[in-house]
């Protein structure tokens, strides 16, 4: 049927020239339009249009854009407002390897025989500027992969574009938080790199949908420095053995062994058990109950020394309370074995200068990290966080003791700077320097590059003494994302969501992370902290369970006995009975 207003352009003059309109007159005439707005012809309900109305040539509704994605995973759907040509992303790479690289850059600045740098304006060349050219690297790949699906052009930038507004609104040492400063201000519309999604950079600018998460490791030098070895004999290296528990621990666990010992004692005196017979010359009772509960104590002492219950039951409740306690032996033994083994595989490392994030926090020292990240450690004085530009220049910093006695890395920096040490990177050396970041404050001084990789460099593989602290009381996992501009923000959320579901993502990581950097150097840990109480909660639960329960049934069984028949000679009393005269 025809649209209401084609009905009423088109009814108008027919009723103007009808001598069956029913009313004549302006007023009128309007009325009568209102009307027939009203008809229900009008609403569609007739298929059959006036004669007069027939011969007026419809109006042609104008057909929708066919340009109009269906979904914004899409491809060759990214626009400009004129809904025909390809619309033009800023994109700023953040040059890392293995994350986002420009090898015909790198072999552009090797031809003209200058030092490889497209952050730096004085030394970058034109293949920088190229986007094409940044396709290497698992987030580079990926990038590139999903402007090509969307049809974009994209104009390619680096830090060497950065514009002096975000340098007067930002003032951190963070490039990457700057480069989110960019894109609120509309000078870039992405930002290509492993960017972490933290409070403070969702506040600046929108981000796409993580595509992958990066968990933190926690890492140290030796106590004696870099090839610092071993350190000396020390008179409480003696207490080592208890190292696998806390102190709270150890501390429950005799509390069990008392608990164990009297309730054995409780339901097993007195019915013939030769765990709890005595010699003749204990007749006073109270000697023979110091010496029960000194044996039931003695007896679960043996049970975990030898792994296994060392007590014999011969009632029903010591069944029940021998249960428990083979169950706590079991659990214990085991953890306390598996934890001494880990301290024993490192007993040849030379200790850290930390051992977890508590012990850096009582030692009072500091620890180096992201700026970006400072605040994600509140359990660190902010006056013992130092902030750091990148990771190179942080991992160096702690490495030389220079004012870091540990360091937060990522798991892709951790490949590439500790476990494959594949990276070069340039750093502030100078003492003068008061931050020795990446580029020195005072453009008089120089910094130095440090290169990991190259065996005629001095600083080849020189972090295999870095420590790893295994500490599993401290997690810190950040999401990583593209901050994006919001008129991109959906075509780059989808497209990250529909690779990371068909493992896309994961496969380029694999490619350019973990099948590039195989150790090259052996491991060294830090040994956690003993097994917590926390940690050991569900075994002394369920132990002290079983043994309250075995203690119930005799006293139930008791109590039974002695409403129906009084005192039976076959049922043994709470406490050995005295001898007869």
């Amino acid at each position: 049927p025809p649209e209401k207003g084609m009905l009423l352009e088109a009814a108008e003059p027919t009723m103007g020239r009808s001598s069956r309109r029913p009313c004549s007159g302006q007023w009128l005439h309007l009325a009568a339009l209102i009307m027939c707005a009203g008809s229900p012809f009008v609403q569609g309900q007739s298929t059959t249009a006036p004669a007069a109305t027939a011969a007026t040539a419809p109006l042609t509704t104008p057909a929708p854009p066919t340009n109009i994605p269906q979904s914004f995973a899409c491809f060759n759907c990214l626009f400009q407002p004129d809904g025909v040509t390809p619309k033009v992303i800023r994109a700023m790479f953040f040059d890392s390897a293995a994350v986002v690289e420009n090898p015909t850059a790198v072999a552009a600045a090797a031809a003209a025989g200058r030092d490889y740098s497209c952050d730096d304006i004085r030394l970058a060349v034109p293949e920088c500027f190229i986007a094409r050219n940044w396709d290497q690297g698992w987030v580079g790949e990926l990038f590139a992969t999903i402007t090509n699906n969307l049809g974009a052009n994209v104009v390619a930038m680096t830090r060497a574009n950065f514009t002096a507004a975000s340098s007067q609104i930002y003032k951190g040492a963070s490039s990457y938080t700057r480069c989110v400063w960019e894109v609120n201000r509309g000078m870039v519309d992405i930002c290509i790199g492993d960017f972490w999604e933290t409070n403070e950079r969702r506040g600046i600018a929108p981000f796409s949908s993580s595509f992958d998460l990066d968990t933190m490791r926690l890492l140290t030098m030796p106590v004696g420095g870099p090839g610092g070895g071993a350190s000396s004999f020390e008179a409480k290296q003696l207490l080592d053995i208890f190292r696998p528990f806390a102190t709270g621990v150890w501390g429950l666990m005799v509390a069990m062994f008392v608990f164990a010992g009297v309730a054995m004692y409780i339901v097993e005196a007195g019915s013939g058990n030769p765990d709890f017979e005595y010699e003749d010359e204990l007749e006073l009772p109270p000697l023979r109950y110091v010496m029960g509960f000194c044996k039931g104590f003695y007896l679960s002492t043996m049970g975990l020394l030898t792994a296994g219950p060392a007590f014999t039951a011969t009632r029903w409740s010591g069944r029940f309370i021998t249960l428990g306690f083979a169950c706590f032996v079991y659990i214990a033994v085991a953890s306390y074995a598996a934890k001494l083994v880990d301290f024993l595989v490192n007993s040849d490392s030379s200790p850290g200068r930390i051992s977890s994030m508590t012990d850096l926090v009582t030692k009072g020292q500091s620890i180096c990290l992201l700026e970006a990240i400072s605040d994600l450690v509140p359990e660190v004085p902010s006056s013992k966080r130092v902030g750091m530009d990148d990771y190179g220049p942080m991992v160096e910093k702690m490495y030389r003791n220079a004012g870091c006695a540990a360091s937060l890395i990522g798991k892709t920096q951790y490949l590439s700077h500790i476990v494959g040490q594949k990276a070069v990177f340039d750093v502030c050396t100078d003492p003068r320097d008061p931050f020795q970041h990446t580029t020195c404050v005072d453009p008089s001084l120089t910094q130095e590059t440090i290169d990991l990789g190259d065996p005629q460099s001095p600083d080849f593989q020189k972090y295999c003494d870095i420590l790893l602290v295994e500490d599993s009381a401290f997690s810190l996992a950040i999401g990583i994302s593209f901050p994006v501009a919001p008129d991109l923000l959906d075509y780059i959320s989808s497209w990250v969501v529909s690779m990371r579901l068909d493992n896309s993502i994961s496969k380029l990581r694999d490619k350019w992370v973990t099948s590039q950097y195989p150790p090259v150097c052996p491991v060294e840990y830090v040994p956690g902290l003993g097994l917590t109480i926390e940690q050991m909660a569900g075994t002394y639960t369920i132990s002290a369970a079983c043994m309250v329960l075995g203690l119930l049934v005799y006293f139930i069984q008791a109590c039974m006995y002695m409403r129906k028949a009084g005192k039976d000679e076959d049922m043994a009393p709470l406490v050995p009975a005295e001898d007869e005269p």
